[in-house]
């Protein structure tokens, strides 16, 4: 398989990836309701998965060096869609939130050596692959907010059980397809290139968790203000679908030596769409914004990452930008799912603050 064919077979599995993200967030309350748990734990469904990303996202780097970039990348995505059928058969909290951390290793195992096969597959155009690549998880995300039309006709458990088919099914394309693939191993080193990663992973960790609570928990949000599951779905897919747009102009990345300031700039914008998730006239209007500059801020991220690394360390470079984020992010789900329930006025001011403040520190890195 050539380069550009790689890039793309990588590029469609991130959509489906993503899928797996935010495909069970349009019935959280339907489980809730159906298992007999708090509402205030619905968070902890979107937590369980970032548990198991982020305590894997280090040792999944170290990983492909002891059975290799392609087969780490494969295995991740089947363990990841086939977590689903755990999922499907949980009668408990306590299962539900296995068969998530168990779907989060698998997503950190796809992750980096993902983007370390793209880096590689993309020649001196990583900026803006990476931006194809992040528009692959909008796309894929708004694919997981419409399969709620499925959990309408046949239940939640059954759509969970088939929607781990397609995943289990690519995973099989991609080691058929990249097996002849020769992508060198990684040689870790600890340097300031390798350190600069983790500090930006740090300094971004609070946009990281608010757009991942934004992404999972709008869809119950919208209902706890009474809107249905369809509704609520697609109207989460606007932020979604403009992710998607956001992501292929992160080639602005590309032709700045300013790298830092212009993320800078772009966080600022996203925490502007959340304020504007306030009001019912501009709410459509923030969703459109915060979904495409956070597409941005991902792709910039990225792209500064593998700047201070290099790309013989793009695996490495992304495992630490996401382990950051997701473990010091992850804490901010449970946040904004406690205010949605006990002080909503509360949640897109949170939402701001911990977005915008704590990303300052990227000027300096």
């Amino acid at each position: 398989m050539g380069l550009n064919s790689t890039s793309i077979l990588v590029v469609i599995s991130r959509a489906v990836y993503s899928f797996y993200w935010v495909y069970i967030a349009p019935v959280y309350l339907e489980v809730q309701m159906a298992l007999g748990f708090s509402r205030q734990d619905i968070g902890l469904i979107s937590w369980a998965f970032v548990v198991g990303a982020a305590s894997f996202q280090i040792p999944s780097s170290m990983l492909s060096n002891y059975i290799g970039v392609k087969h780490e990348y494969y295995i991740g995505l089947f363990v990841l869609s086939a977590s689903g059928l755990l999922f499907a058969a949980s009668g408990s909290l306590f299962m539900i939130l296995v068969s998530r951390v168990i779907a989060g290793i698998g997503a950190a195992l796809f992750f980096s050596s993902a983007g370390h096969i793209l880096a590689y597959a993309s020649g001196n155009r990583v900026g803006a692959w990476m931006g194809i690549y992040n528009s692959a998880f909008s796309l894929g995300t708004v694919m997981g907010m419409a399969y709620s039309y499925t959990y309408q006709l046949i239940g939640w458990r059954e759509a969970v059980a088939l929607g781990s088919v397609f995943g289990s099914i690519l995973a099989a394309v991609d080691a058929l397809s990249i097996r002849h693939l020769d992508i060198p191993a990684e040689q870790v080193r600890l340097n300031r290139g390798v350190i600069a990663p983790l500090l930006l992973g740090v300094s971004t960790a609070g946009f990281w968790g608010a757009n991942y609570a934004a992404q999972t928990l709008m869809p119950s949000y919208l209902e706890r203000l009474g809107e249905g599951v369809i509704t609520s779905s697609w109207t989460t897919s606007i932020m979604l679908a403009a992710s998607a747009v956001g992501g292929f102009f992160a080639f602005v990345f590309d032709r700045t030596k300013r790298k830092r300031v212009l993320l800078m700039i772009v966080v600022l914008f996203t925490g502007l769409g959340l304020l504007l998730l306030y009001s019912s006239y501009t709410f459509i209007e923030g969703l459109l914004i915060e979904g495409f500059f956070s597409e941005l801020v991902f792709s910039g991220l990225y792209a500064v990452a593998i700047d201070k690394t290099g790309k013989g360390l793009a695996t490495v470079a992304l495992s630490s930008v996401n382990f950051m984020n997701m473990a010091f992010g992850m804490w901010i789900p449970l946040i904004f799912s406690f205010e949605m329930f006990k002080f909503p006025g509360l949640v897109w001011a949170t939402m701001f603050a911990v977005t915008v403040l704590p990303s300052i520190a990227v000027l300096w890195i």
